[in-house]
């Protein structure tokens, strides 16, 4: 079979002792016994300071064994570095290409959200982020007529899709009189507190009552949030206390 012939053919790679070891997709084949004794043998190969290029969809195994990830995307580059970020840059491609059949634009059409700019703490257009430090996104729009009380809102989804924060001008109690033509808002985030990993922005203008949504882009602007510390989530101080 032709998983036989992968097996055998790993078997013989690694007896040899090459300097650089290429391995596609081995570890999808055979049980699990054999992937363990796949894993070993790779370990055992880092360890001697070979290189290695393993092509894989298995995302744990990848994280686990490689010092840098390449994300291809039909013969396009997409993304190149450590591999918490290229996994979770994979994570938010995934959901917005399984989404893309879905409604991730809708409104009337009154009001148009025409760019969004993504800026650090000190004005530099990025969306690659720092955790603990601000975030500023400009959100440039247009209207066909006047619009009166509009109100502008975001969310932030994980890479897996699921929601973890949203606010908007209204909840602020940051009152906009009227929109006509062109113009811009800026959102400010002081402190970014998400763990590490990529996220989706949502933008929105909507009416007062919350019954006209002149535009919405769902989970549509992808960022980057790196982090020294481990943990899930958002993150909140505590203190521990030995009593």
């Amino acid at each position: 079979s032709s998983g036989m012939y992968v097996r055998l053919g790993f078997a013989v790679a690694v007896e040899v002792d090459p300097d650089i070891l290429l391995i596609d997709e081995v570890l999808g084949v055979g049980d699990i016994s054999f992937q363990r004794k796949c894993i070993q043998r790779i370990k055992d190969f880092r360890t001697k300071g070979k290189t290695m290029l393993i092509v894989s969809h298995d995302l744990g195994t990848i994280q686990s064994m490689s010092d840098r990830i390449l994300l291809l995307h039909e013969g396009t580059i997409m993304g190149i570095g450590e591999p918490d970020k290229i996994v979770s840059q994979y994570q938010a491609f995934s959901i917005r290409k399984d989404s893309s059949g879905l409604e991730r634009e809708w409104g009337t059409g009154q009001a148009m959200i025409t760019k969004v700019e993504f800026m650090d703490g000190t004005g530099n257009v990025t969306t690659n982020f720092i955790w603990g430090q601000p975030l500023k996104a400009r959100i440039h729009y247009k209207t066909q007529a006047r619009i009166d009380d509009p109100v502008f809102g975001f969310s932030i989804a994980d890479s897996k899709g699921r929601r973890v924060y949203g606010n908007n001008t209204q909840i602020e109690k940051f009152r906009i009189p009227q929109i006509q033509g062109e113009g811009c808002i800026t959102l400010g985030i002081d402190r970014l507190t998400m763990a590490r990993g990529t996220y989706l922005f949502s933008f929105s203008i909507h009416s007062s009552d919350h019954k006209i949504n002149y535009h919405r882009l769902d989970n549509y602007f992808p960022i980057a949030v790196e982090c020294e510390s481990n943990f899930e989530g958002s993150y909140m101080p505590c203190r521990w206390v030995m009593e």
